[in-house]
C-alpha cells in the first residue's frame, strides 16, 4: 500500500473495514467508498472506531446524535472516556484493553452526552487492525435506554406484586393461628397449625422473591435461609438448623414456592419424628451443585422413621411427593442413624453464575 492511499485510507475510517477484510488488492478505494460509506452513516446504531489510546477515530451519524454532538470535530481525537458514566469508566477500560488484544466483547455501560442526556448502551466490540498496522476498537453500539426502563417498570410491578401477595400471607396466618386458638380439638389445633406453618413458608418465598435483583429468579442461599429461619421461629429452642448453600445457586421463580413448602414439610418432619422426648433436633441443610443438577439435602440427628405412603396429598410426605413431581424432581429418602431426605432438581429448574433464564 502506498502512503498515499495510507493517508487515505487513515483520513476516512470506514475503508479500514474493506481493508481489514480484503487487504489492498483487487479493490478500488474510489469506487466501494461510497456503499461502505452508505451502510456506515445510515446504520441507526452507533459505528464507532476507537484506538487503543481511547482516542475516537470516527463515528457514524447515528452516534454523533446519541453523544449529542453536531459534527465529528466535537470529538474526533479525543478521549472516549468523557462520553462515558463515571461509574462504568473503569470497567469500559478494561474492556477496551481486552478488545485491543483480540478479545471480542459485549457489555453495557452508561453513556454521558455532551449536552448532559444520560443513555444505557449497549455494545459488541472487535478488534480491527489499522492500515498503519495499530490495533483499534471496532464497536457497534445499541440505545437500550428505553428497554431498561420497561424492564425497571416490569421490576416495580413484580416486586409490588410479590409485596401484596406477601401481605396477604401473612394476614392469612394470623387469621388461621386465631382460629387454632380457638379450636376446641387437640386434631383441629394441629391441623390449622400445619397450615399456617405452610402459609409462613410461602410467605418466605415470596419474601426471597421480593427481594430478588433478578425478576426470572431467586437467590437459592436467601430462599433456605428465609425458610429455615421461619421454621426456626415457629418451633423455638427445640430446633436447630444449620445450613450450607452453594454461592452463586440461583432457582427459576416457579419453583421457588414448591421448594419453600417442601423444605417446610422437611423440617417439620424432623422436628416431629426426630425429637422424641430430647430437648433439641439437630438439623443441617445443605443446597450444592451436583453433576449438571441441583440436590437438596436435609438431614436429622434423630431415630429416624419409616417413610409409608399414605395416599394423602395434603399432608405431610404426601404433600412433598406431589411438589416434587410438580417441579420434575426425585426424591430419596434414607432412615438410619437419623433421617437423610435428597430432593434432586434438574439443570432446568436451576439458573447457573453468569446465565441467564
Amino acid at each position: 500500500m502506498t502512503e498515499s492511499s495510507l493517508a487515505r485510507t487513515l483520513g476516512k475510517p470506514w475503508r479500514a473495514l474493506r481493508f481489514w477484510q480484503h487487504g489492498s488488492g483487487g479493490t478500488n478505494p474510489d469506487t466501494d467508498d461510497e456503499l461502505l460509506q452508505g451502510i456506515v452513516e445510515t446504520t441507526p446504531d452507533c459505528i464507532q472506531v476507537v484506538a487503543r489510546d481511547g482516542s475516537v477515530i470516527h463515528m457514524n451519524l447515528a452516534g454523533l446524535k446519541m453523544i449529542e454532538a453536531e459534527s465529528i470535530t466535537e470529538v474526533e481525537g479525543k478521549s472516549i472516556l468523557v462520553l462515558i458514566a463515571p461509574e462504568d469508566r473503569e470497567v469500559w477500560q478494561a474492556s477496551h484493553e481486552r478488545v485491543c488484544t483480540g478479545a471480542k466483547l459485549s457489555w453495557e455501560f452508561g453513556l454521558m452526552g455532551l449536552r448532559g442526556t444520560r443513555r444505557h448502551m449497549e455494545t459488541h466490540a472487535a478488534p480491527i487492525e489499522m492500515p498503519d498496522g495499530t490495533i483499534a476498537q471496532l464497536a457497534i453500539t445499541r440505545d437500550i435506554t428505553e428497554r431498561k426502563q420497561a424492564e425497571t417498570r416490569q421490576k416495580a410491578l413484580l416486586d409490588e406484586l410479590h409485596h401484596r401477595v406477601k401481605n396477604n400471607m401473612q394476614a392469612l396466618g394470623g387469621l388461621i393461628r386465631a382460629s387454632q386458638r380457638e379450636a376446641t380439638s387437640e386434631e383441629t389445633r394441629q391441623a390449622l397449625a400445619s397450615a399456617s406453618e405452610r402459609v409462613d413458608a410461602m410467605a418466605a418465598a415470596h419474601q426471597a422473591l421480593y427481594g430478588a435483583d433478578d425478576v426470572h429468579t431467586v437467590d437459592g442461599h436467601e430462599l433456605i435461609g428465609r425458610v429455615c429461619a421461619t421454621v426456626q421461629g415457629a418451633f423455638g429452642s427445640g430446633l436447630e438448623i444449620k445450613t450450607d448453600t452453594a454461592e452463586g445457586v440461583r432457582l427459576q421463580n416457579d419453583a421457588a414456592v414448591p421448594v419453600a413448602l417442601i423444605l417446610n414439610e422437611l423440617l417439620t418432619n424432623a422436628f416431629k419424628y426426630g425429637r422424641s422426648g430430647r430437648d433439641c433436633v439437630y438439623v443441617a441443610v445443605r443446597l450444592s451443585r451436583e453433576n449438571e443438577g441441583l440436590i437438596l439435602v436435609v438431614e436429622d440427628d434423630g431415630p429416624g422413621f419409616e417413610p409409608r405412603e399414605t395416599g394423602r396429598r395434603a399432608s405431610g410426605l404426601g404433600l412433598v411427593r406431589a411438589l416434587v413431581k410438580q417441579i420434575g424432581g426425585t426424591l430419596a429418602i434414607r432412615s438410619q442413624n437419623g433421617t437423610t431426605v435428597a430432593l434432586r432438581l434438574s439443570r432446568s429448574r436451576q439458573i447457573m453464575p453468569g446465565s441467564t433464564a
